[in-house]
C-alpha cells in the first residue's frame, strides 16, 4: 500500500470494524451481564490486554466481593443504574466497564456503552478535562519547557509561553484551580422515558399509514 493512503480517510482497503481487544471486552461484559462468568473466561479476554503492560489481574472473586464505591458514586461520575446496583456480579461489571473507558477512548464506543448501560444521566455533568493546581507556569507537551501561564491578569509568560487568563481564557472547576471545564454556559438534559430511543422518521410512519407508531416522547405532526 502506498504511504499516501496510510491517513484518516485515505485508505481504499476494507478496514475492520472491531479490534481484538474489544471483542474480549464485549465477551467478558455478556458472559457477565448473563451470570455465566468464570475466572477462565476473564483469563482469556480481560486479563490477556491487561498483560501487555503487565497490570495485575482482574479476579472476579475480588471484585465482586469489594465492589469500586468510586465507581458507583453519582456526584463522580459513577454508574448507578438499578439493574447494575443489584446485579451479583457488579464487582466484576464495574472493572469491565473502567477497562472499556481505559481501553477504548476516542474510538467513537462510550456513547453506546452509556446508552446500552442505562447511564444517560452521566451526559448531563459537566464535561471535565486537565487538573491545575492553580496559578503558574505548566508544561503540557513533556518537553520539560512551559508552555503556557495560567494568571487572574493577562501577562507575558515568557518566548513559546502562552498566557490563559481564569474565566475568560480558561475555566476550572473551582474558579483558580481544579479540573477544566468545557462547554461551560452549554445545560445539558437528559429524559429517561424519551432519549434512550430515537425517533422513527416521518417517512417510514407515513409508509404505514401509522401502523407504525412513534417512539415515547417525541412529537412529528401527524395525526396517528
Amino acid at each position: 500500500m502506498e504511504s499516501t493512503y496510510n491517513t484518516w480517510g485515505g485508505s481504499v482497503c476494507t478496514m475492520p470494524i472491531f479490534r481484538v481487544a474489544e471483542v474480549y471486552l464485549n465477551y467478558a461484559e455478556a458472559k457477565a451481564e448473563l451470570g455465566t462468568l468464570t475466572q477462565s473466561d476473564l483469563d482469556k479476554s480481560v486479563n490477556l490486554l491487561r498483560d501487555r503492560v503487565g497490570m495485575a489481574h482482574l479476579d472476579m472473586a475480588v471484585a465482586n466481593a469489594n465492589p469500586d464505591a468510586s465507581l458507583t458514586n453519582v456526584n463522580g461520575y459513577g454508574f448507578s443504574s438499578p439493574v447494575l446496583l443489584a446485579h451479583p456480579n457488579k464487582g466484576v461489571l464495574l472493572e469491565i466497564r473502567r477497562e472499556r473507558l481505559i481501553e477504548t477512548p476516542l474510538e467513537g464506543l462510550h456513547y453506546w456503552d452509556i446508552m446500552r448501560w442505562r447511564e444517560g444521566h452521566l451526559f448531563t455533568l459537566p464535561r471535565l478535562g486537565l487538573y491545575f493546581p492553580g496559578e503558574g507556569k505548566y508544561d503540557l507537551t513533556g518537553d520539560g519547557k512551559a508552555n503556557i501561564l495560567l494568571s487572574a491578569t493577562k501577562k507575558s509568560g515568557g518566548l513559546g509561553v502562552t498566557c490563559l487568563v481564569f474565566d475568560q481564557d480558561i475555566f476550572l472547576s473551582n474558579g483558580t484551580s481544579g479540573n477544566m471545564v468545557a462547554y461551560k454556559d452549554m445545560i445539558m438534559q437528559w429524559n429517561e422515558d424519551k432519549d434512550y430511543l430515537y425517533p422513527i422518521p416521518i417517512t417510514d410512519r407515513t409508509m404505514t399509514s401509522g401502523a407504525l407508531s412513534q417512539n415515547p416522547g417525541w412529537i412529528d405532526g401527524l395525526q396517528y
